[in-house]
């Protein structure tokens, strides 16, 4: 059985994080467990109009044309 991770036993690495662990519990739980990635073609151009301005900063790529 996969061991769960205790925080107030186990040495908890933040040394990645900007900023410290909350110091209450957390109230939200996140997994990746039956995630499902889907990809749809789309013409570039069509894209570009539906994103908002905000992210134009990103940079949309393009795979296989």
């Amino acid at each position: 059985m996969e061991k769960r991770l205790n925080l107030k036993n186990d040495k908890w690495d933040d040394t990645h994080r900007l900023w410290p662990l909350p110091p209450k519990p957390w109230k939200m739980k996140q997994t990746w467990n039956d995630l499902l990635f889907t990809h749809f073609p789309i013409k570039l151009e069509v894209l570009r109009s539906i994103v908002p301005e905000e992210l134009h900063w990103t940079r949309l790529t393009e795979w296989d044309g």
